[in-house]
């Protein structure tokens, strides 16, 4: 069994940033993705910082004191946007995503607000599973090398999803 916990030092944050660039360079491989410029497979050790220093909340799923997945989010006026929510490879499809999701609906549903998050629209697994676990899509957007989807999480919908 695993624990989630804060990531609290800027210390922990190259161990996060390998996580990261591991599980989004795997999807990138699977859909293909050459050009990953505007997406977080590219992100750097100062972006992370950047984003620890302005208050974004990140946590870590750990196996045995190992670092499997990361979560990151950010606290907005009516809404709760999700940054990165990743597993490792060798982790995924072992409910770890489905525990990292549950402890934002849960942080969300304590601040009375909705989720957001935006996502390779054509991934079409994850936008199914994001779609399993009570989020609608609401948009997609164009961008020169893809399209995103912004999905949303209304708060009234976590009991539907429990």
């Amino acid at each position: 069994m695993g624990i989630i916990k804060v990531i609290s030092s800027k210390e922990d944050l190259p161990l996060c940033l390998d996580v990261i660039h591991a599980s989004y360079l795997d999807r990138d491989k699977k859909l293909g993705i050459s050009d990953n410029s505007h997406l977080h497979s590219s992100l750097s050790l100062d972006e992370l910082i950047s984003m620890f220093n302005e208050g974004i909340k990140m946590y870590g799923y750990y196996l045995d004191d190992v670092l499997v997945a990361f979560l990151s989010f950010k606290e907005r006026e009516d809404e709760v946007k999700i940054k990165d929510i990743v597993v490792l490879p060798n982790y995924q499809n072992n409910g770890i995503g489905k525990i990292m999701i549950d402890y934002v609906k849960n942080y969300a549903n304590k601040v009375n607000k909705k989720i957001v998050l935006k996502m390779i629209y054509e991934n079409e697994s994850l936008r199914k599973w994001y779609e399993k676990n009570g989020f609608k899509l609401k948009e997609i957007i164009d961008y020169p090398t893809s399209k995103v989807g912004r999905m949303e999480f209304e708060r009234s919908d976590i009991n539907d999803c429990k």
